[in-house]
């Protein structure tokens, strides 16, 4: 009976690769996760070696004081406070404690990776976080009349209604409008996990094994034309578009700009368009030096791709549901681009 048992429980075991499953797992195997418990173990210690508190390290590894530790800030901080550390681990460190997936450390993330869990570090930074939010809204009016000054010069750049735009600035109306906004407003950040460099000379580059997908910060177009650019430094495989609100890309999955219903991008390494479910011929290969033109006309739902100033031919039209875009871009190790939305003349 209990052989009988025993077999009627037998079933065949189903792959679990592929379905929603899989993306509960956030590593491929336990020794990816032994040695990242490693490196924040290693962290740990070397911080309590120094009898460095948390807050004090946030404070002084948070070199701009924008309230967010950036990948090159926490590259820069752990390097020196362990100079074993390679830019892979720093990578690793930063995507699991990003909880929010912005690309960024704010203080709590920082404290649930690296402090001890004690009852102490999660009151303190529960109390750093209202005291930041008390400091944003004690100059409410200031930063109203500050969106307002930028809006006027954005309104002044796009040089009437017929031309596409640079990119908005958020509502005013906005509840989440504070001044770390102000200052990351239309920056480029990681969405998708993985790795990405910004390089000092205005370069955008990732480690191979990457495909990661970056966005401007804070910014949502809903109407109006809409135009801005990219300019190839090496040539390698990259999709250069559009995203809407319900885009989620991952770069460990390589979901990017085009992989999907809900974004579009052109690609100019195998001559693609991607977007709309599917992957088309178009346009011409790009090479190093020259200007990918993207750009948008919400009312009238036209996508337009450009090599060097030459429109590439037609695109299909925006699909109907589609009520917002933010420019996006995906790519590998192979491609190094700058990106330009209008701080520099077109």
């Amino acid at each position: 009976a209990f052989d009988a048992l025993v077999c009627c429980r037998r079933r065949d075991r189903c792959a679990w690769e592929g379905t929603p499953v899989a993306q509960v797992f956030a590593h491929a195997d336990e020794s990816m996760l032994i040695h990242l418990r490693k490196l924040v173990s290693m962290v740990k210690n070397e911080l309590s070696r120094r009898e460095l508190q948390l807050r004090d390290a946030f404070a002084l590894w948070d070199v701009n004081k924008d309230g967010w530790l950036s990948h090159e800030e926490l590259s820069v901080a752990l390097k020196a406070l362990i100079p074993s550390l390679t830019e892979q681990d720093v990578a690793e460190l930063l995507h699991h404690g990003d909880n929010s997936g912005d690309g960024f450390l704010d203080y709590r993330e920082f404290a649930a990776e690296f402090g001890c869990g004690s009852e102490e570090e999660t009151a303190l930074a529960r109390v750093a976080a209202m005291n930041r939010r008390r400091m944003l809204g004690s100059s409410d009016q200031q930063k109203v009349s500050t969106l307002k000054q930028l809006q006027g010069l954005t309104d002044d750049h796009s040089g009437g209604e017929s031309q596409a735009s640079a990119l908005p600035l958020p509502s005013l109306e906005a509840e989440a409008t504070t001044w770390q906004s102000i200052a990351a407003l239309g920056t480029f950040s990681l969405t998708s996990g993985g790795f990405v460099q910004f390089h000092g000379d205005g370069r955008v580059s990732t480690l191979p094994g990457y495909r990661p997908t970056i966005k401007p910060r804070f910014v949502n177009l809903c109407g109006g034309a809409w135009y801005w650019e990219v300019t190839i430094v090496t040539a390698g495989r990259a999709s250069v578009g559009w995203t809407a609100p319900a885009f989620q890309g991952d770069s460990q999955l390589c979901i990017g700009v085009g992989d999907d219903e809900h974004s579009f991008g052109f690609d100019g390494y195998s001559k693609s368009l991607r977007g709309w479910g599917s992957a088309t011929s178009f346009g011409s290969p790009w090479s190093p030096g020259d200007v990918v033109g993207v750009s948008v006309d919400m009312t009238q739902g036209k996508l337009q791709w450009y090599l060097n100033g030459e429109g590439l031919g037609s695109a299909p039209q925006l699909p109907t549901g589609i009520t917002a875009l933010v420019p996006a871009l995906s790519f590998d190790s192979a491609f190094q681009c700058s990106i330009n939305l209008g701080k520099a003349p077109f």
